[in-house]
């Protein structure tokens, strides 16, 4: 199939409607690609993520499909997971963001609702190059998204103005030490 064949080819299960159009209908009209994405969706084949977005059910990748869809959203800007959701994966604090994922990005803030759970985006206006040492770059094909060191995901949280009290800040160097390990 068509999907199955873009998912191996870009390593990636989120695509934009263009993309798929390209992939499963490349000469047809505007009108025709609509129909034949809302029957994918009805058919259970994509999963609509969010407007223009598309996710291929059957990808062999799905597993860090929100840090994907991040990335599809903001193409042209950097994004790392901090905040709560940093600070849960470090041990940081002992409660994870239900169904949500917590990212700082270059690009503008927003709130995305998607089947695989809410995305929030938070505008930061730090230069990438002073973030540098204070992220820990992933490990393809396990994750999409840099994720922030715990003092990094700790001050972003006071920068935005959100609830510190779960931190357990004692915890911070332990967990900064276990990275270097």
């Amino acid at each position: 199939m068509a999907l199955d064949a873009m998912c191996s080819a870009t390593g990636r299960s989120v695509f934009t409607k263009g993309e798929v159009a390209g992939a499963l209908l490349p000469d047809d009209s505007p009108r025709a690609i609509e129909k034949t994405l809302a029957a994918a969706v009805r058919d259970k084949l994509l999963v609509h993520v969010c407007r223009g977005l598309y996710a291929y059910r059957y990808a062999r990748r799905a597993g860090a499909i929100r840090e994907e869809i991040v990335l599809r959203l903001r193409p042209r800007s950097f994004s790392y997971v901090s905040l709560e959701t940093a600070l849960s994966t470090w041990g940081v604090i002992d409660q994870e963001p239900l169904g949500a994922i917590t990212v700082m990005s270059t690009g503008r803030s927003g709130r995305i609702e998607t089947p695989y759970g809410l995305i929030l985006i938070t505008h930061t206006a730090r230069p990438v190059a002073k973030l540098m040492n204070e992220i820990v770059m992933p490990s393809p094909p396990e994750d999409w998204l840099p994720c922030a060191k715990p003092r990094l995901a700790a001050r972003d949280l006071m920068r935005v103005g959100r609830n510190t009290d779960l931190i357990e800040w004692d915890e911070i160097p332990n967990a900064e030490r276990e990275i270097h390990a």
